[in-house]
């Protein structure tokens, strides 16, 4: 009787999912993106990280707020936020480090 290899892994644990390969240019170059950002600021044309601490500051940048590149939806409207250029910085850099 032939003998199965042992899986490396039990059957009801599944696989990790692998990490979404972005192409960033699809969403950023597109006047859909422009549109979309367009309505973001108007609607909230103040910095929302500012805001929290009481610092009024115009946003200038559109944000997702879970990133695409952790399956963020890169058009939901529900999914973006406005930032000043510094705290937009700071988002970014954070998220950064905190992958390594």
């Amino acid at each position: 009787m032939p003998i199965l290899p042992k899986p490396n892994r039990p059957y009801w644990i599944t696989k990790p999912k692998p990490k979404k390969n972005v192409n960033y240019d699809t969403v950023y170059n597109t006047v859909r993106w422009r549109k979309l950002r367009r309505i973001r600021l108007n609607y909230e044309p103040l910095c929302r990280e500012c805001k929290k601490v009481n610092k009024v500051t115009a946003a200038n940048e559109v944000d997702h707020i879970v990133p695409m590149s952790q399956g963020g939806e890169a058009w939901r409207l529900d999914n973006l936020q406005s930032l000043c250029k510094s705290c937009h910085s700071r988002k970014t850099m954070n998220e950064i480090h905190n992958k390594i």
